[in-house]
């Protein structure tokens, strides 16, 4: 189904719920609010991050691609944050040690009030072989795991730029089982509240995957969580 508007999703989703069939979807976000009967939200301010507290901002970014590059570059003109680099080569040979010392360091700068970007070396490194290049990238993602389990400081909240980073830290690195979505900051950039079981209870986590919005909505999304005025 090629739909060009939520009234395509709504003609869609009602044609599928009547026909009473067993149907399976692989589909984008869209069409979840659209068979739910969810209402639109407005999207979540500054004013919802107020109450979190006086810790840093954590930022994590593991996506490689061409968006997710150009929108750290802008996030880069924000002043009072601290940028750390996963090296590549380190992660795959070392990533235990590394993780434990990227993790100290952050909790330091995050218990001081100090705001964190944590990311990934932007250079791709791969092999010729897809196995070899398989290896590189889950050395990569463990290493970032690592780091989020090791953490013993509660974020103010945790950004995680990346479908799979996302996933991967939610799940692995944070324990999370279930979780309430609260909104969008920005469109197509969910808020979580993580569930009691997670390694931070009640947390803001958001979602942002690599290739949504344009060169600016990191930098904008992250201005509204501290609090600052868009510019």
């Amino acid at each position: 189904v090629n739909a060009a508007s939520y009234r395509d999703l709504q003609v869609f989703a009602l044609g599928m719920l009547l026909s009473e069939r067993k149907v399976v979807l692989r589909s984008a976000a869209s069409i979840v609010p659209v068979l739910a009967g969810i209402d639109k939200k407005p999207l979540l301010g500054t004013e919802y991050f107020q109450k979190a507290g006086a810790h840093g901002i954590l930022v994590i970014a593991g996506s490689y691609v061409p968006k997710t590059s150009a929108q750290l570059e802008a996030l880069r003109e924000s002043p009072g944050i601290h940028w750390i680099e996963i090296d590549i080569a380190t992660a795959v040979n070392d990533g235990p040690a590394m993780a434990e010392k990227i993790a100290v360091k952050a909790e330091s700068l995050i218990s001081s009030g100090k705001d964190v970007v944590i990311y990934t070396e932007r250079k791709l490194v791969a092999d010729r072989d897809p196995e070899k290049s398989l290896a590189i990238g889950q050395k990569v993602s463990s290493c970032i795991i690592s780091i989020v389990q090791k953490l013993k400081v509660r974020p103010h909240c945790i950004l995680a730029k990346g479908g799979i980073t996302s996933s991967d830290i939610a799940t692995k690195g944070l324990g999370v089982k279930r979780a309430m979505v609260e909104g969008q900051v920005a469109a197509g950039v969910p808020i979580w509240k993580l569930g009691k079981e997670a390694k931070f209870p009640g947390l803001n986590y958001i979602v942002f995957p690599g290739n949504v919005g344009d060169d600016n909505t990191l930098k904008e999304v992250f201005l509204i969580v501290r609090g600052d005025k868009m510019i």
